[in-house]
């Protein structure tokens, strides 16, 4: 699941299981051990842009793709 949210270029919090070791996080991808970390990540900045940054270019293209 977190692979599509990203590749839709959605934001997604996943249980910090090592897997930040090999992957960049903090923009997109984000990590959580505690109730915190979820806030934190929820608030981080640029999550509400992300997202929709993207709800505008997937719009963009179902416009263009009815044409």
């Amino acid at each position: 699941r977190s692979t599509c949210y990203l590749a839709a270029g959605r934001p997604f919090i996943n249980q910090e299981t090592g897997f930040s070791n090999w992957l960049p996080t903090g923009r997109g991808l984000f990590t959580f051990e505690t109730m915190d970390d979820i806030l934190a990540a929820v608030d981080a900045p640029g999550w509400p842009a992300l997202v929709l940054e993207r709800a505008k270019e997937l719009e963009t293209a179902r416009l263009e793709a009815s044409r």
